[in-house]
């Protein structure tokens, strides 16, 4: 069954990013943030446009420039960040490769595809940024 369970670099980077912006009082920059994270600047200066385009983060420019949460990070869902760096999380076609499944819901590979996918987008919907704060990362480097 492939990807069953696929979750891009960007939308775990975008995560990341998030939990060590929670109970962040001042802008953290990019480069502080991916040298505490151990990752690329460049990447993660591109999945945090993302994410301020999608309100979930605020920028601001200069020495004391950086990134803030915009929002509460108990309102802040892992499938919100998720379907910010991603987009909408999608049902699979044929699991075989085709755009459409020819056996439709008798299939049993799509029954439990169509599982694994409400079971992941229920917990991405129930955790939320308060639950994985990483702001200590910050905080050390």
């Amino acid at each position: 069954m492939r990807n069953l369970l696929k979750i891009s670099d960007a939308a775990v980077l975008g995560i990341h990013a998030l939990g060590t912006l929670t109970g962040a009082e001042e802008p953290v920059s990019a480069s502080r943030m991916a040298a505490a994270l151990g990752v690329s600047e460049a990447h993660l200066s591109k999945v945090l446009q993302r994410l301020v385009r999608a309100g979930l983060v605020s920028s601001s420019r200069g020495p004391r420039g950086g990134f803030l949460l915009a929002t509460d990070p108990g309102r802040v869902t892992l499938l919100k960040v998720f379907e910010a760096v991603d987009g909408p999380i999608e049902e699979e076609g044929c699991l075989l490769g085709g755009p459409v499944c020819r056996i439709s819901a008798a299939c049993p590979a799509r029954a439990l595809a169509d599982d694994v996918r409400e079971l992941v987008v229920s917990r991405l919907q129930r955790l939320t940024l308060h639950d994985i704060d990483l702001s200590e990362l910050i905080t050390e480097s």
